[in-house]
């Protein structure tokens, strides 16, 4: 559980304010209550590769790169996550994750990063110019996190069913439903979509590193106020002993 900076921030993050939430978290009571990762969402990278082919942190947002806010993080007991996409680019048309998932595992291990999520923004294909299916691209990321060395969970998102991810080998958890933004009606919809979807959540040994699978079909807010972020964080609850999120 923890905090993703899209509904909040959107296109915005930078090294700042993810240090500042994981220092507010850490100082509120959110990390011994179990909120414990800070991810990042889009943005945090440029639009295009260094010439190495990696993906690179935008050095006016992180001027000292990542790995320092990660290792900033980690150093006040917290996990640190990040975005990527399964497509060539992301939602905002950063530098995606086609092609390149087991060299941006690599990556990412080195920095340290314990949670990827993978969206599902733009159509990845063969040279041949024949699209991969969203189970393909997923897999070859999950194999790539398998290489990698360092235990990451994976949340995949698109079109591929509860019943097709659950079985193993694309990810440990799978995000369904709209963005939520800060209104009672957008969090009560997620809510139901997920109400049905926790006999998919499961303990099973389907990876080298963390043998699970769940269905995440919300996002924590900080942005609600106080009258919506108490059920919010009830309904998260309640999903939660159900296995349904994480």
């Amino acid at each position: 559980m923890g905090f993703n900076t899209w509904n909040l921030y959107h296109c915005s993050v930078d090294a700042t304010i993810l240090t500042e939430t994981a220092t507010a978290m850490k100082e509120t009571g959110l990390l011994a209550a179990g909120y414990d990762n800070v991810n990042s969402d889009d943005c945090w990278m440029t639009a295009t590769r260094d010439a190495k082919g990696n993906q690179v942190a935008d050095p006016a947002k992180f001027p000292n790169g990542f790995k320092a806010v990660v290792d900033f993080i980690h150093g006040i007991g917290m996990k640190s996550g990040l975005y990527t996409a399964k497509g060539p680019h992301t939602c905002q048309k950063r530098a995606a994750s086609c092609l390149h998932e087991a060299q941006d595992a690599k990556q990412w291990a080195g920095w340290g990063i314990d949670y990827v999520k993978d969206d599902s923004c733009s159509t990845c294909v063969d040279p041949n110019g024949t699209a991969y299916s969203d189970l393909e691209d997923y897999h070859r990321m999950w194999q790539g996190i398998q290489d990698s060395g360092r235990p990451m969970v994976l949340t995949v998102e698109g079109r591929p069913a509860a019943s097709e991810i659950t079985h193993g080998g694309y990810g440990n958890a799978k995000r369904v439903g709209h963005d939520i933004s800060p209104s009672w009606q957008s969090m009560i919809s997620l809510v139901d979509i997920g109400s049905g979807l926790w006999p998919y959540a499961h303990g099973s040994v389907n990876s080298t590193f963390g043998g699970w699978c769940v269905v995440t079909p919300i996002f924590l807010s900080l942005a609600f106020g106080f009258a919506h972020s108490l059920p919010h964080f009830r309904a998260r609850s309640l999903s939660r002993l159900a296995g349904g999120t994480i």
